[in-house]
This record gives C-alpha cells, structure tokens and sequence, in this order.
C-alpha cells in the first residue's frame, strides 16, 4: 500500500464510507511496518547497509501512511460535524413543523439547506 498525498495533501474522498475503510487500512498498514520495523531479527538477516537502506523506506513510508490517515481522520471529523449539525437542525424544524402550523423562516432556511446537502449527496450517489 502506497500513501495517496498530492503535494502533502489527501484527495478529496469519495465518501465518508471510503474515507473510513481507506483510514482503517492505513492504520492497519501503520501498524504491520512498525511491527517490521521492531522486528529485530530482520536486522541479523540482511547486509547492514540493505537493512539501513530497507529501514529507512519503511520508516518513511510509514510516516507518509500515519499522515495520510491522520489528514483523513480530519476530513471524516469535518464531515460528520457537518451533517450531525444538519440533523440536529432538522429534527428540531420538524419537531416544530409536527406541533405548529407555521415555520418560521429561519426554519424554513434549515428545510432548503437540508435540501441542498442531501440533494448534492444524491446526485453523487447516481454519478458514481
């Protein structure tokens, strides 16, 4: 597995499922290299300049992961805050919009960017 940074940065996930597997096996791949990487007798069986060479692109390389997985972690946050606010909102205009009549509205202005998020949501789905 090879780190996907494009000038230091993660492209823009396809969605929040992928971003949460891709980070999982990075994790996972972090964690296998640096089990190498303690693996002492991996050092007994090669030259000592191919192991210093062969330590060295596992520690970047494992560097390079533990980044890209911690700029994903980062992302993944950022979208769920974004849609846990958005579902916060909702269930509060429709809590109101069962009890009352009439919004007022702001909450009106929940319902359309309500609208507008899982709309972009559903295009992607059918694009994909």
């Amino acid at each position: 597995m090879t780190a996907n940074l494009i000038d230091g940065k993660i492209p823009e996930p396809a969605s929040l499922r992928a971003a949460r597997a891709r980070r999982a096996a990075l994790l996972a791949e972090v964690e296998r290299i640096r089990g190498q990487l303690a693996d002492r007798s991996r050092e007994r069986s090669m030259p000592p300049r191919a192991y210093g060479i062969w330590r060295q692109a596992a520690k970047t390389a494992s560097q390079h992961l533990a980044e890209e997985a911690r700029q994903l972690g980062a992302w993944i946050e950022a979208e769920e805050g974004e849609a846990a606010r958005l579902l916060r909102k909702a269930r509060d205009v429709l809590r109101t919009f069962l009890e009352e009549e009439e919004l007022f509205p702001e909450e009106e202005a929940v319902l359309v960017e309500i609208e507008a998020y899982f709309g972009e949501k559903i295009a992607e789905r059918r694009t994909a």
